[in-house]
């Protein structure tokens, strides 16, 4: 059974080398972003296979490539329902000193217009062709970051041919020992 101050020891240990290492992951994720980023601009390729020597898929990086979204100016698409689309409109009663009543967009009008919608570049426009004002289609950007999944049992593997010696001829970095046959 090891001692409190031998359990501190072992942590402080491990996390100095996680610590280390981290840096070191942080810096080559951004670089390898890069790369992965330049393919993904000429290719169009988001998924990557990782293989240790002798083929064996261990891996596979994925871009997370960011949705299209709908910008909404509640406004003018209040008014622009009130003229084209009054049934996605609500009316709420406030009653609180003087009572008044406000006219809002329904719960899901935005959605409900998009999905009727064509688009005509970043505008969504009427089967007539009128541009409809409070929406706009903003494109899914360049991804931004990637993803690591693990193929079953991928991890192990690479440990494992990290101490037997296969990934010998890979520069790992200064805080990484390189193993060799």
């Amino acid at each position: 059974m090891t001692t409190l101050k031998e359990n501190n020891l072992i942590f402080l240990l491990k996390k100095t080398l996680a610590d280390i290492v981290k840096g070191e992951v942080d810096t080559d994720r951004a670089e390898l972003l890069e790369r992965l980023l330049g393919q993904y601009d000429e290719t169009g390729t988001k998924s990557f296979t990782v293989q240790i020597p002798g083929a064996e898929k261990v891996a596979t990086l994925t871009l997370a490539e960011p949705k299209p979204t709908t910008k909404v100016d509640a406004a003018a698409l209040l008014e622009w329902c009130r003229e084209n689309r009054p049934d996605l409109l609500k009316t709420v009663h406030h009653p609180a000193q003087e009572a008044w009543d406000e006219t809002v967009l329904a719960d899901g009008a935005a959605v409900t217009i998009t999905k009727e919608a064509k688009l005509a570049g970043t505008v969504y426009i009427t089967d007539d062709g009128e541009p409809i004002d409070g929406l706009e289609y903003v494109p899914a950007g360049r991804p931004k970051s990637f993803t690591v999944r693990y193929e079953k049992g991928g991890q192990d593997r690479v440990i494992e041919a990290w101490k037997d010696g296969e990934l010998g001829a890979l520069d790992t970095g200064k805080n990484l020992p390189q193993i060799t046959q």
